[in-house]
């Protein structure tokens, strides 16, 4: 009695073909994924003049993806400043007192005890994580299935 019936060689035909593939199918998926990932940390994004926002990318990888931004300005955004901003570890990752500047537009002196983190970045992340997950199998499960 043989298996030739039962579909066993086209399943072992897709199997070879899921192999050859796998890398290309799972960076697919990865990119995707991420791509999920910065559209949420977009509209989490507090909005000024749309800069920070807009310079949301994603940046393939050899294996995988990352969703950032070159900004300088971002990490102070997303942990806060001063004060009022994040700690690191338990420990104060800024100086207790604040700090003054000279505001560029009007020439004056401020004083500043610094901003309150609005995170965009990890929230998406924390957000998006089941979601993509489930893209990412999907994909593999279509792969599977000859999709």
């Amino acid at each position: 009695m043989g298996f030739e019936g039962s579909g066993l060689a086209e399943a072992m035909q897709r199997l070879r073909t899921l192999e050859a593939n796998a890398d290309k199918i799972l960076q697919k998926a990865l990119i995707e994924g991420a791509m999920m990932i910065q559209g949420t940390a977009k509209l989490l994004c507090p909005v000024d003049t749309g800069q920070l926002r807009n310079s949301i990318v994603v940046a393939p990888l050899p294996r995988g993806a990352v969703i950032g931004t070159n900004l300088e300005y971002a990490a102070h955004v997303e942990y806060g400043t001063g004060p009022a901003g994040a700690t690191a570890g338990g420990q104060k990752t800024y100086k207790s007192k604040g700090w003054r500047f000279k505001d560029h537009v009007t020439g004056k002196w401020v004083h500043s005890n610094g901003q309150a983190p609005q995170p965009f970045l990890y929230p998406a992340v924390v957000m998006s994580e089941e979601r993509v997950k489930k893209h990412i199998a999907s994909k593999i499960s279509e792969a599977l299935k000859g999709r």
